[in-house]
C-alpha cells in the first residue's frame, strides 16, 4: 500500500501518500515537530487502522489515489470521509469552537527548508540542492494529511490547537525594527494654537 498511516495522539491522526523518494520523515516548510507526539499503538489488517480511540480505513484506487474513512467507538458513522487529494485544503481555516468535530489540512507543496533558511547556502549544501539554496522538494507529495479530532466540547477544541502548534511550531514574534519609526510621545497641537506660536515669533500666516 502506498498510504502510511501514523497514530501520532489520541486525537491526531497523519495519512501519507508515498512519495517519489519514500515516504517522509523529513521536517517541512509546514511540520517542524513529529517526533513529540505520544503515538497510539494500532493494528493493521490489510487497510484498515485500529487503535484504541479511532478506526482507520484506506482505500487505494487504481491510479494510485487515496481516500480514508474514520470511526470511533460510539460514533453512529464515520466522523471523516474523504479523498486525501481532493477533499482537504492545504489552506489554515480552523472551525470555530464547536462548529466542526474534525478538521483535515494537508502538508501541500511539501518541501524541505535548510537550516539557513533564505539566506544563501552555507558550503555544506547537497550539490544536488544548489540550485534551490539547499529547499528540497525532490519528495513532494499532494495527500500528506493530518486529521485533529477535535470531539464535541472545548477541551477537545484547544487541545487539538495545542497540537496543531506542536505540529507546526509557534509563530515567531516580529522584531521592533520591523515597525518602522516609534514615536513615544506626541504633542497635540490645535489650530489657534499653532496661529499663536507662529504670531508670536513674528510670522504672519496668510490664507487663500
Amino acid at each position: 500500500m502506498n498510504v502510511r498511516v501514523a497514530a501520532l495522539s489520541p486525537t491526531l491522526v497523519r495519512l501519507e501518500r508515498q512519495g517519489p523518494r519514500g515516504f517522509e520523515d523529513n521536517t517541512t516548510f509546514m511540520v517542524v515537530n513529529r517526533t513529540s507526539f505520544p503515538m497510539v499503538p494500532m493494528q493493521q489488517n490489510g487497510g484498515t487502522f485500529t487503535t484504541a480511540f479511532y478506526t482507520v480505513v484506506v482505500t487505494v484506487d487504481g491510479s494510485g489515489g487515496a481516500s480514508a474513512t474514520i470511526t470511533m467507538p460510539g460514533s453512529a458513522g464515520p466522523v471523516w470521509q474523504g479523498n486525501l487529494e481532493t477533499n482537504v485544503s492545504s489552506w489554515l481555516q480552523w472551525p470555530a469552537p464547536l462548529s466542526a468535530q474534525v478538521y483535515a489540512i494537508k502538508d501541500y507543496p511539501r518541501f524541505y527548508v535548510p537550516p539557513w533558511g533564505p539566506s544563501p547556502a552555507s558550503s555544506s549544501v547537497d550539490p544536488a540542492l544548489a540550485s534551490t539554496n539547499g529547499y528540497d522538494f525532490r519528495n513532494d507529495m499532494d495527500g500528506d494529511t493530518y486529521i485533529f479530532l477535535l470531539g464535541t466540547d472545548l477541551n477537545g477544541w484547544h487541545q487539538s490547537r495545542k497540537e496543531f502548534i506542536m505540529l507546526t511550531g509557534a509563530t515567531p514574534l516580529v522584531p521592533d525594527f520591523a515597525f518602522g519609526t516609534w514615536f513615544t510621545w506626541w504633542l497635540a497641537l490645535v489650530h489657534r494654537g499653532r496661529l499663536r506660536a507662529r504670531s508670536s515669533a513674528g510670522i504672519t500666516t496668510v490664507y487663500r
